[in-house]
Order: C-alpha cells, then structure tokens, then sequence
C-alpha cells in the first residue's frame, strides 16, 4: 500500500506572492461583505416565497428581482407556444433555487 504526504496534496503555487498578493488582500473585506449581503438576500428570498401566496404578481415580480440580484436570472421564451393543458413539466434540478426559477414562471402548487 503507498502512503503519501499531506504536504504533497496541498499546492500552494496557486496563491500568490509579493505585489501579485495586494489585489487579493484589497479585494477580501468586499468579498467578505458582497457574500454577507448574498446571504440576507437569500434568506429575504425563502420568507417571501413562503409568506406570499403562489399566484401573486407581486411575489413574482419581488422574487424575480431578487433572484437576478442573486444571478439566477429567470427568462422565458416562446410562452405563447405553452400547451395549457400540460400537467407535468420536467426539467433539471441542479441547486435548491432550481426549483424557485420553475416556481417563477409557472406557479404551481408543489414542485419537487
């Protein structure tokens, strides 16, 4: 069985050093402070999704703003050839604000 080091695993060439650090250290406190605010809006984005009804065109219009302030911009193209009699609708879930972009576009009563 080979046995390898801790310090072989790590690799530290990907920081850097001297002038090429500053930017990096500059950047950090707004980082920093850009993920706080990320985090509030998130959580602003869950208690308004759950507190205002499915089919409100305020919550649509609050949760899209929000979302795109979040990066996930949600777009909708040819609505006008949507077959209103379908009943399931299918797509891919990668993150849990997956399922708010389909909750965006056709309100439904359970989206899993």
């Amino acid at each position: 069985m080979t046995t390898v080091a801790i310090e072989s695993l790590f690799d530290d060439s990907r920081f850097p050093s001297g002038i090429k650090l500053l930017p990096l250290i500059l950047y950090f406190p707004l980082g920093c402070v850009l993920a706080v605010i990320r985090i509030f809006i998130g959580i602003h984005v869950f208690l308004i999704s759950c507190v205002l009804p499915k089919t409100s065109d305020i919550r649509s219009l609050v949760l899209r703003m929000m979302c795109t302030i979040l990066g996930v911009v949600v777009k909708c193209q040819d609505w006008h050839n949507r077959k209103n009699t379908a009943k399931v609708i299918v797509g891919n879930n990668i993150s849990t604000l997956d399922r708010l972009a389909v909750d965006l576009v056709i309100p439904s009563t359970m989206v899993r």
